[in-house]
């Protein structure tokens, strides 16, 4: 009797603290301010190996089909080619190859032809010397038979004294970009935001950070031997010194780029700007997927818990009818729809899925899982930004689309209804909100500096990544053969694309330019990618750029200077692109 007595305590305490976690969502903190680097355990087992050792370990729960993955390439490998962006003592391109479905491990060796010759790579990434433009075609494969497409790119390379430039003129494959949640708001496009912009190539998104709660975990498990330096790396509270900081730098970088590829596909195939996935990881967990806040039951990279769920189960019905079906078996009802308990299963199965804790992995982690995860965390990004985009119509209320972000990433942190009730109070006074008007009724705890902190990480993304091929990632070098060519002879990849910018004062409000509204003399900037500038003034009312040897999917943003008018496009794989900017009568 007294054990059941016992049992019924116990259980209606549990209650008790799950629903004062969910009451108080709102309360979240940032990792690498709060979260004391000391609790973490220090394992006993034998030493484990070095951060580059690591190997995701099986697994034996997952939920295959309801995320999805990899959607938009059919190749078991996929390859990329990439040049830094400063100038170099050598001239060099850097290939490289990641199984697609993000998961898979293994040695993926390299194959191809440039000038005359062919060339292989014993592992990747590995770097190629080109000593004049060419063009090159090149493949990824594995010894058990997996391969990526063929890849062809022209390269061109320039020499100014004793330093040489090189680009990729021009690559067969590549990637369009739509951003979901900006496609709601508006006709403007996250790729017109400094940081908005999707990368062609995932390696564009490694950083290098001095993460200190990430050098704490990796120095306590022994990841980094920080044993000569004073206290073993870590100061009194077990955050790292100086000299333990040091010492993990290099394992740091290789850390917190480990996911960048997961992340690039995510934001592919879910339509979230990568740079956004990135920092939300880096915001919540400092990339290691371990649960760190259990008293708010949060999971992982993203730090999900069960309301997160929730929201993405009522925006994504084939998710959840996927989900059903493993766990009820009986699915004749929408999520919504399904009683509270039952509705609970649910989410406690799918934030299983991607729970990464494991005793008997390395570390604690299943590397598998932490991977799988990125994924359903972009989805409830997404999912997020529908609720957001939901209140601001119900309200009739409208905002720019970096404050429509604001709102977003304010409700993962904050919950719902906190941002709601914040929107509704600033509405009474504009129709037309920012997110200093929001954030000044915002009354959840941290929430206004959790969007504030978050923004400072974006805006300085690009500061901190990292240049392609720079000393932190290993690279193997590239063999050249005068034998037989491996692949077939590639012949230069001619492309024809134009982008015309077109400026009219549209004095009969037609919408439409009359010969006599055409405005010459205006200046035109086209930004391209990561900073490239072209300019060019207007004869007849038009700007015509010959864009013929960019990456096609890149993105451009055109822009009036002075007139505080901009428009962002993306570049196609052949034709002519047309951007109107239109004066109206004031």
């Amino acid at each position: 009797m007294l054990r059941n007595s016992t049992f019924t305590v116990v259980v209606i305490a549990l209650l008790i603290i799950g629903l004062y976690s969910l009451a108080n969502y709102s309360y979240r903190v940032s990792p690498q301010e709060e979260i004391p680097v000391q609790e973490v355990i220090v394992p006993t087992t034998d030493p484990v190996p070095p951060v580059s050792q690591i190997s995701p370990v099986s697994y034996t729960k997952s939920l295959p089909e309801l995320i999805p993955v990899q959607t938009t390439y059919d190749q078991q490998l996929i390859s990329f080619i990439d040049s830094a962006t400063a100038p170099q003592i050598e001239p060099i391109v850097i290939l490289s190859a990641y199984f697609s479905d993000g998961i898979t491990t293994g040695n993926i060796k390299m194959r191809g032809n440039l000038y005359d010759k062919s060339f292989s790579c014993a592992e990747t990434p590995c770097r190629l010397s080109v000593t004049a433009s060419s063009v090159i075609t090149f493949q990824a494969y594995t010894d058990s038979g997996l391969s990526s497409n063929i890849v062809q790119a022209n390269i061109n390379v320039t020499k100014s004294g004793e330093l040489y430039s090189v680009a990729i003129d021009a690559v067969s494959q590549f990637s369009v970009f739509s951003d979901a949640c900006s496609g709601l708001w508006g006709p403007s496009t996250s790729n017109s935001l400094s940081w908005g912009n999707f990368v062609q190539i995932p390696s564009r998104l490694n950083t290098g950070k001095n993460l200190h709660l990430l050098a704490g975990r990796l120095i306590s498990f022994g990841i980094v031997d920080a044993k000569d330096c004073p206290g073993g790396g870590l100061d009194a509270t077990g955050a790292p010194n100086a000299c333990g900081l040091e010492k993990a730098y290099p394992a740091l970088i290789e850390w917190q780029n480990q996911f960048d590829f997961n992340i690039w596909t995510a934001s592919r195939d879910i339509h979230v700007p990568p740079k956004l996935i990135k920092t939300l990881i880096e915001i919540e967990s400092q990339f290691w997927p371990s649960n760190e806040r259990l008293y708010l039951d949060e999971i992982g990279l993203g730090q999900m818990n069960q309301l997160g769920m929730d929201v993405i189960l009522r925006k994504n019905p084939d998710l959840y009818f996927s989900l059903c079906e493993t766990v009820l078996g009986n699915c004749d009802r929408s999520y919504n729809m399904l009683p509270k308990e039952l509705q609970a299963m649910i989410r406690g199965a799918l934030i299983e899925s991607i729970n990464a804790s494991c005793p008997s992995c390395p570390y604690g982690i299943d590397f598998v899982k932490a991977k799988q995860s990125i994924n359903l965390l972009a989805l409830v990004v997404s999912s997020t930004c529908k609720q957001t985009n939901a209140i601001m119509e119900d309200l009739n209320v409208t905002s720019s689309l970096e404050d429509y972000w604001k709102f977003t990433i304010a409700t993962y942190h904050s919950g719902i209804g906190c941002v709601q009730n914040a929107i509704e109070k600033a509405s009474l006074t504009s129709k037309n909100l920012d997110w200093e008007s929001v954030s000044k009724n915002l009354n959840c705890y941290g929430g206004k500096s959790y969007v504030d902190n978050f923004w400072n990480n974006l805006y300085s993304f690009g500061t901190n990544t990292l240049e392609p091929g720079n000393q932190y990632i290993p690279l193997t070098i590239a063999n050249l053969s005068s034998s037989q060519t491996l692949l077939p002879t590639p012949t230069p990849i001619v492309r024809n694309i134009h982008a015309v910018v077109n400026v009219f004062q549209d004095t009969n409000n037609n919408g439409l330019p009359d010969p006599v509204e055409w405005v010459n003399n205006i200046e035109v900037l086209l930004t391209i990618g990561e900073g490239t500038t072209l300019s060019k003034i207007t004869e007849n009312g038009k700007a015509d750029f010959d864009l013929s040897n960019y990456r096609p999917g890149v993105t451009i943003i055109a822009s009036l200077p002075g007139y505080y008018q901009y428009k962002a496009f993306t570049l196609p794989a052949e034709g002519q692109i047309s951007i109107d900017f239109i004066f109206k009568n004031p």
